[in-house]
């Protein structure tokens, strides 16, 4: 996905001291299309979401999402990130 060149991302919008940062909607929104696509859910449900610090995106960043699934009910019980520059 290029969310810069996305008509529902405005670049300026966000900012931390004129560096780009990916807005914290976005990383559920891909952490849960990912779920969606890869265990053939129908649905999913956010909980105490927590983002811990903003992302600063480049032209040529690559974020890797990883799940750690609870096996017992297929409940992604945390969703982790590397980022790619």
């Amino acid at each position: 996905v290029h969310v810069v060149q996305s008509q529902f991302y405005a670049v300026d919008d966000h900012q931390v001291y004129g560096h780009d940062v990916l807005p914290g909607a976005c990383h559920v929104v891909m952490a849960s299309e990912q779920c969606l696509r890869q265990y053939s859910w129908i649905g999913v449900e956010g909980e105490d979401v927590e983002f811990r610090a903003p992302v600063f995106v480049k032209n040529d960043t690559i974020l890797e999402y990883h799940h750690k699934i609870e096996k017992s009910n297929d409940i992604v019980v945390a969703t982790q990130f590397e980022v790619h520059n």
